[in-house]
């Protein structure tokens, strides 16, 4: 192999070590990791933090997180966003709940009313930016007002509560367990799979990923990218409603509050997870990983002591570190990347 081959050989190698995809994977298993950190550090600082009974809570309601969060993972990968799925969740409870004590609808009907609630939601956020191409912020700001309104007006700001003799599956399906585990993980499995197998393996994910990587050279590879967002924007708004109506079956009674914080865990645990806020980069696995570690990090500092309000600063300062940090590795790589091209370049010149 004469020196011109082995440089093209190393640069190569450079590029793959260095690509987008590479770096996808590395942080996916530095995710893991410090999950993995972060559940051994609360082992030993909280004597009770790994008993069984503690971590199937935290996995109850982490699943709500990753569920909407998938739905995110897909929005983001498309390079947009929706800052209204905590109203719209809180939204989507009150219809369930109010679909079971008011017309009286079988709580099945009113599982899948909820869910269709929240695709409905979706999908008027997607038309309006993709067809009268208002952005996503504003979009889904102004949404998050609307839902916010229409939750207080449908209660006149007091919960629905659903009668405890109500006879129905829904309550099995959403609060029930399968040996050990709670109904909320198995959804939440269900879900994350047939999300990660959509964004993964399918035509559909290649094209949310080419639409939020190169919008423009998307639709000239003949992507409908206007189709894929509006696609994106139901799949979060059906997972919003999924949530909504497992949390009615779980509880029993609905909170007409806008769930501010639900808004901010999910989208902590989708950018935590290594979705990339300029589109085109996420994984389904990254936002499950970083919603049990959002999870086990509220609950471990609650049982060291620490206020509850304490995770508002958490979550909040957790997407600014990290969106920084992505920034910052994201350039690093590309300066790197540009000098190693020019030394090879250099090499070349000299070898000629």
């Amino acid at each position: 192999m004469d020196v011109q081959q082995k440089l093209s050989s190393d640069v190569s190698f450079w590029k793959r070590t260095f690509s987008r995809d590479s770096f996808l994977f590395t942080k996916e298993a530095a995710i893991t990791l410090v999950g993995l950190a972060i559940f051994g550090f609360f082992t030993y600082k909280a004597p009770y933090f790994a008993q069984f009974g503690n971590v199937m809570d935290i996995a109850r309601y982490s699943a709500f997180v990753a569920i909407v969060g998938v739905g995110w993972t897909f929005l983001i990968i498309s390079e947009e966003l929706d800052l209204s799925i905590g109203p719209a969740y809180s939204f989507c409870q009150v219809m369930c709940a109010w679909f079971i004590v008011g017309p009286g609808l079988d709580p099945m009907v009113a599982f899948f009313g909820a869910i269709l609630v929240g695709a409905f939601i979706g999908a008027t956020n997607g038309f309006i930016v993709t067809v009268l191409r208002v952005p996503s912020f504003v979009v889904t700001l102004g949404m998050l007002a609307v839902m916010m309104g229409a939750s207080l007006t449908m209660t006149g700001h007091h919960p629905i509560t659903v009668p405890r003799d109500t006879e129905t599956i829904l309550f099995g399906l959403a609060n029930g367990k399968i040996g050990p585990f709670p109904a909320q993980f198995f959804w939440m499995v269900g879900v994350c799979l047939v999300g990660g197998f959509v964004l993964h393996k399918t035509k559909f994910g290649y094209q949310v990923f080419a639409t939020g990587g190169n919008e423009k050279a998307a639709r000239q590879a003949g992507i409908n990218t206007k189709r894929v967002k509006f696609l994106c924007f139901v799949i979060t708004g059906a997972m919003v409603g999924l949530c909504g109506a497992l949390s009615v079956g779980w509880i029993r009674t609905t909170s007409p509050v806008g769930n501010q914080l639900f808004t901010i865990q999910v989208i902590s645990a989708v950018i935590v997870g290594g979705a990339a806020l300029s589109g085109g980069a996420g994984s389904v696995y990254g936002t499950v990983v970083a919603a049990f570690i959002l999870g086990m990090l509220s609950t471990g500092l609650i049982m060291m002591g620490a206020n509850v309000d304490v995770t508002f600063i958490l979550f909040g300062s957790l997407i600014i570190v990290v969106g920084t940090l992505y920034i910052v590795i994201q350039q690093g790589q590309t300066v790197f990347i540009t000098k190693l091209r020019q030394l090879i370049k250099g090499r070349d010149n000299i070898n000629k």
